[in-house]
């Protein structure tokens, strides 16, 4: 597992811990990815984050913030 790929699982487990969502799968509901699958992909860093932040709505700016501080690093 490569470090990006370890940071973004370290921050779902946190969103998961502080109550955001209550799995994987549902914080990738609530971050408007009902494709289980395409979420997973980006999850293990198979798919463009940045592209993929576009896609999120400008509603969810604190998750798409994260996401985006995880592909800088």
């Amino acid at each position: 597992m490569d470090d990006r790929t370890e940071r973004i699982k370290k921050v779902i487990r946190y969103l998961i811990g502080k109550g955001v969502a209550s799995n994987q799968l549902d914080l990738g509901n609530k971050l408007g990815f009902n494709n289980k699958s395409y979420f997973s992909q980006l999850v293990n860093c198979r798919v463009n984050i940045l592209t993929t932040c576009a896609k999120i709505s400008p509603g969810d700016g604190k998750l798409r913030g994260i996401l985006k501080t995880l592909d800088n690093g």
